[in-house]
């Protein structure tokens, strides 16, 4: 009797402080929603004594979870977004609200089990409120540990670099500091991803747990409020970089309209005389992908972050570039930033970014926009000189065009256009050539370093294609064309290519005589060039290289019925591979009508003989 009034009288506390749950972030079954409503059932058909109990009414972030749109029985619980059926009802009791920042350290990297945790810290001192709550999230907790630290390493930390390197983060020292909690103020960088942090405790706490911390990850977690970030910048002062990736937090008061004066500490509603402006003054790198953010809301917190380096704004809609407030000239926001990354935020059109970013952040030296919907780059109103890393892998890209769009930005170093259509269209090898030869500062292009020499043979190459495509479009002749009407046509289709003539000179000067035995089927300037070739399948695998002279203009269907011949491999059955250096990765000889010249091969490129 005396645990059934027990039960009544919590319930009746809950519900009596219901409103403070709105907007929490909870999660039940790995799943994660926000609460929408709080409080009990009224609707027609509820579940027994569901009057009498705090119940949630909650909008999924998986859609494909949800029941209604807040509308049960006639009654509107709450609204979900854009009134989809993502929404569901959920008693108190089955939803887990998170735990402390103190109990996920404890979690992620102590070796003890969780009942020691929870006898042995620091809640034995909490009230019998709390105590009743943490018993109700212990079973949570449990669910969260999937293994325990067991070296030095935590094997799921790294930050991905330009290159898509994985750096990892190190944590020294785990295999000691377990045993006395004050250790872990000793700690630089520490990852506390995906273990339901939702309280970051009261002030000061922070400081005294984690003072010396430079790295803190606390991806994927069940943070809320943007106060809790700002706390964070309040008691961390020796943080560099902050990772708050797949946290949804509520929309955030505007900063730049000094509507916050204050910051709260949402764990005792406690208000610190104090503003969240320039609050994160050490912070270089902030990451926040997928947090559900574009534009107009990420310019209402960026004052708390006046020195930023890097940022990551990945997997969030950043297409209302109408929204980027940067502030004026003397307090203007990402005034230092130079990398950041756009990859997947459903970006189309560019103009917007180089209005308001492009030409605004001086000291911006990268920019990825990778896996979005961009064609093209467009004209710039200026050359810009200060960008010099560009990636644009998965796109939509298909007019080679954009390689002399990207020659706008002057000091470009590194170029990543890989997976997208123009590769299928006119082969990596073109891409890679053209690339190099209209950007004159292009040292890697995607991801293959450019030798010294090459430089030399691509620009080269790309001078004379331009000429023996005008030659085709035309139905003109290398000894005799319409010079001015090339010039015309290259200054339109390649803009660039005029500076590669005044470079070299004219490789197909106009001829006062028509020459002799030239036939229609000959190209001009038909080179003998000397492969090498091996074979990595067939009867010939094993043997020595062979070396054979093939005329530049022979097209790759013709080597491969030589090659079938000499190799014993059918010419349906064979892959061809090229490697133009020797030191270039093996590429494909993919497009039979093509000329061998196309690709750039010349003396002493490498051939190898594969079998489907």
């Amino acid at each position: 009797m005396d645990t059934e009034k027990q039960s009544q009288q919590q319930q009746e506390s809950l519900l009596t402080n219901c409103k403070q749950y709105i907007g929490r972030r909870i999660e039940c079954q790995q799943q994660y929603a926000t609460i929408l409503y709080s409080g009990p059932l009224i609707h027609e058909g509820k579940p027994q004594n569901s009057d009498k109990q705090l119940w949630f009414g909650v909008q999924w972030d998986d859609e494909t979870r949800g029941k209604h749109n807040g509308l049960v029985s006639n009654i509107q619980y709450f609204q979900t977004q854009d009134n989809k059926n993502s929404g569901s009802l959920l008693k108190y009791e089955k939803v887990n609200l998170g735990i402390s920042i103190l109990d996920g350290v404890l979690i992620k990297y102590f070796k003890k089990s969780i009942q020691q945790i929870f006898n042995n810290s620091e809640n034995n001192n909490k009230t019998k409120q709390e105590k009743e709550n943490d018993q109700k999230n212990n079973l949570n907790i449990e669910n969260i540990i999937k293994k325990q630290i067991q070296v030095e390493f935590d094997q799921d930390a790294y930050f991905e670099t330009f290159k898509k390197h994985k750096k990892m983060v190190e944590f020294y020292g785990f295999d000691k500091i377990w045993e006395r909690l004050s250790k872990i103020a000793e700690l630089k960088e520490i990852s506390l991803q995906e273990v339901s942090i939702s309280d970051l405790e009261r002030e000061n706490y922070l400081n005294t747990l984690l003072k010396n911390i430079e790295t803190l990850s606390l991806e994927k977690n069940l943070l809320y409020d943007w106060n809790q970030i700002y706390q964070i910048g309040n008691e961390l002062k020796n943080l560099k970089s902050l990772s708050i990736s797949s946290n949804y937090l509520s929309e955030p008061q505007d900063l730049q309209k000094n509507e916050v004066q204050n910051i709260i500490y949402i764990n005792n509603n406690s208000i610190l005389d104090k503003s969240p402006i320039g609050i994160f003054n050490n912070l270089k790198t902030l990451i926040v992908i997928d947090c559900r953010l574009n534009w107009k809301l990420i310019c209402k917190v960026l004052p708390a972050f006046q020195n930023l380096e890097e940022l990551y704004l990945c997997k969030n809609d950043m297409r209302d570039f109408q929204n980027i407030r940067l502030g004026n000239n003397e307090n203007e926001n990402l005034k230092n930033l130079k990398f950041l990354n756009l990859e997947n935020t459903e970006i189309e059109d560019l103009e917007g970014l180089k209005e308001k970013i492009l030409y605004k952040l001086q000291n911006l030296q990268k920019i990825i926009l990778n896996k979005n919907k961009i064609k093209l780059i467009g004209k710039l109103q200026y050359p810009i000189q200060n960008i010099t890393h560009i990636s644009l892998e998965q796109n939509l890209v298909e007019n080679p065009i954009i390689l002399t769009e990207l020659s706008q930005f002057q000091n470009l170093q590194y170029l990543n256009v890989k997976h997208n259509p123009i590769s299928e269209k006119y082969g990596s090898s073109y891409i890679r050539q053209r690339a190099v030869a209209e950007n004159q500062n292009l040292q890697i292009i995607n991801g293959c370093i450019l030798k010294k020499y090459e430089r030399k043979d691509y620009e080269i190459f790309y001078l004379r294609k331009t000429f023996d495509d005008f030659f085709k479009l035309f139905d003109q002749v290398y000894y005799k064309y319409d010079y001015e009407k090339f010039l015309e046509w290259s200054r339109k289709e390649h803009p660039n290519h005029e500076i590669l003539l005044k470079k070299y000179g004219n490789p197909y000067e106009i001829q006062a005589n028509e020459p002799q035995n030239i036939t229609e089927d000959q190209g001009p300037k038909n080179i003998m060039i000397s492969l090498k070739i091996m074979a990595a399948a067939g009867p010939q695998l094993g043997k020595p290289e062979k070396v054979k002279k093939f005329p530049e203009n022979t097209s790759v269907l013709s080597i491969k019925n030589v090659l079938s011949k000499l190799y014993g491999i059918q010419s349906d059955e064979m892959i061809i591979y090229y490697k133009v250096n020797q030191h270039d990765p093996n590429e494909i000889l993919d497009e039979e009508h093509k000329a061998i010249g196309f690709y750039g091969i010349k003396n002493n490129s490498v051939i190898i003989i594969d079998k489907k």
